[in-house]
């Protein structure tokens, strides 16, 4: 028989507990989207408190909507990260071709800079004091501006 004071193993990460001002605010928002709703149709209904009681009402859905943003915010985040969760898993095998292409187009522009850079050091090349041109080492004059180096 089982010993029911032995805790559970669970190889499963615990779950963080969301602080409770997201149950409260959930909460709040909800009475304030009942009320909000009450008093426009209570006003549109009642003619004699009409402008009153539906400014109330939209003075509670006001406040409803940066509220539920915040309240509701967790919620939102968990679904946008489930949402790219899902979304890479579908596309994977696209994923993983576009990143071996990215690899063999950079590997291939390293190979061009490596080359350019090797051969630049082993030729007897240099530049212009005046204009900056690429001309032979062993030339006196510049053979684009004329100047003496």
């Amino acid at each position: 028989m089982e010993n029911l004071n032995t805790p559970i193993e669970n190889n499963d990460k615990p779950k963080a507990q969301k602080p409770r001002i997201f149950l409260v605010l959930k909460i709040i928002v909800g009475l304030l989207l009942a009320a909000g709703i009450t008093l426009i149709i209570c006003g549109s209904i009642l003619y004699e408190g009409f402008s009153m009681m539906v400014f109330g009402g939209f003075t509670c859905l006001v406040f409803c909507i940066p509220l539920s943003i915040f309240a509701f915010s967790p919620n939102i985040h968990k679904t946008a990260i489930k949402t790219q969760k899902y979304i890479i898993d579908q596309n994977q095998e696209d994923l993983k071709d576009l990143s071996s292409q990215t690899g063999e187009i950079a590997s291939a522009g390293v190979k061009h800079v490596a080359k350019a850079a090797k051969e630049g050091f082993t030729e007897d090349k240099i530049f212009c004091k005046h204009c900056g041109s690429e001309i032979d080492a062993d030339s006196k004059f510049c053979s684009y501006c004329g100047k003496e180096q």
